[in-house]
């Protein structure tokens, strides 16, 4: 028999897995605003940890992901310094064999940061992936998770405890030293850095 306790875990999992996919059915459509701040997060994403080389005066970053379904998700900046950046994310494999590569994302800025022209984009699990990569941790689980919020003061200070900045090991054996938990962890699962060409 079950408890009316678990009947409702149950009705609450059951309902959060229907809302998860009718997101997915239905995704909430970007607005301009929303497609900028992508792309310069993006931009910047792939300047950081992009491969890059310069031709005259401008300056090119490249970034690569294998995609599970075959081929590559490629992220590209070009900045002419004074004039514009672009960014383009491409795909080359998979679906795309026959055609060469097929252009998902293209957007064009001019030297204070706005769209010199209209961008192009096609909606697709790529922005997802990109999205969920761009974004903090915690929020990767937006669907179940809203955010962090601080443990109750009078929970710290219970029993006769005195205030203290969390110190000791992290989960792998190392000190933390600077007061972040888990931020050794957090560090430790970026991307690895590529080469530079």
């Amino acid at each position: 028999m079950f408890s009316p306790v678990e009947i409702k875990r149950l009705f609450n999992e059951w309902r959060l897995r229907f809302r998860r996919m009718a997101e997915i059915a239905s995704p909430h459509e970007w607005n301009g605003d929303e497609w900028k701040a992508f792309a310069k997060a993006l931009t910047l994403r792939v300047r950081d940890r992009g491969s890059s080389w310069q031709a005259g005066d401008t300056h090119y970053w490249d970034l690569r992901w294998q995609i599970a379904g075959g081929g590559e998700l490629i992220c590209q900046v070009e900045h002419i310094p004074g004039d514009k950046t672009t960014t383009i994310v491409a795909q080359t494999g998979g679906f795309a064999s026959n055609v060469g590569s097929y252009t998902w994302f293209w957007a064009e800025f001019d030297v204070v940061g706005d769209f010199s022209r209209p961008p192009y984009w096609v909606d697709g699990t790529w922005k997802d992936a990109l999205t969920s990569m761009l974004m903090p941790a915690h929020q990767r689980a937006a669907f179940l998770l809203e955010g962090p919020i601080a443990t109750p003061a009078a929970l710290l200070l219970q029993s006769g405890a005195d205030a203290a900045e969390p110190a000791g090991a992290a989960l792998d054996g190392r000190a933390e030293t600077d007061g972040r938990a888990g931020a050794e962890k957090e560090d430790a699962v970026r991307e690895p850095e590529p080469a530079a060409r």
